[in-house]
């Protein structure tokens, strides 16, 4: 007879090991220990943010994948770019998948992959978006034919509005040059340009026309 200590060794990968137990055996006699094993769990979290300023962005929805591609959760990012789930359990081929972009934002269509191996583990993903972004388009016609001209014009685009971005951010004030196109064959196109109200102005007249003085009013917008 005698009290002795018993203790697993061997556990399975995917299950905690469990606590040891003391066990009294009777002499001649025997005495049974039966042991539990926990599976182990842990979580995902994310940290959205705009991929120029750095600047967190709420409303981005995420789907949590297990590695059948099945839809097992949701994240949703608060106001300060973060969220995170809820117990995930042990496994490999997870992965969160952006649903759903922060409003004024192009949608990440990457799969980000992680795996969940040690019990109470935090995953930590850090994701960015691109604003949504548009051009505006110049065409420079005679006021008699209706053919384009081409000799070329130069086009001042400038902010009507301070362009602001849903992560806060003025990109542009109220007046400020956003670009200068120059048309060939009667046609200019602008870089990319920051979703807002835009002033379009020529600034300089192709050769042989009269300067058009008008302001012409575009508003790039999504969708």
């Amino acid at each position: 007879s005698g009290t002795y200590t018993v203790t697993e060794i061997n556990t399975p990968g995917r299950y905690n090991t469990p606590a040891s137990q003391a066990i009294t055996v009777p002499d001649g006699g025997t005495a049974t220990v039966t042991f539990k094993n926990t599976i182990k769990k842990g979580y995902v979290e994310i940290y959205k943010t705009d991929t120029t300023t750095g600047n967190p962005l709420a409303g981005a929805v995420f789907g949590i994948y297990n590695s059948a591609n099945i839809r097992i959760g949701e994240l949703k990012t608060n106001v300060d770019g973060y969220a995170k789930s809820g117990l995930l359990l042990y496994g490999d081929g997870y992965y969160l998948l952006e649903e759903q972009a922060p409003e004024g934002y192009v949608l990440d269509t990457t799969k980000h992959y992680f795996n969940v191996r040690t019990n109470g583990q935090t995953i930590t993903i850090h994701t960015a978006n691109q604003s949504q972004m548009g051009q505006i388009a110049v065409q420079k016609n005679d006021g008699e034919t209706g053919e384009a001209v081409t000799s070329p014009a130069t086009f001042d685009i400038r902010a009507a509005k301070d362009i602001q971005t849903p992560d806060g951010t003025i990109r542009l004030k109220a007046g400020e040059l956003a670009d200068t196109v120059t048309t060939k064959n009667g046609v200019g196109t602008t870089k990319q340009l920051y979703l807002g109200e835009y002033g379009v102005t020529e600034k300089t007249a192709p050769s042989g026309y009269v300067q058009d003085g008008k302001r012409y009013p575009v508003t790039l917008a999504y969708g």
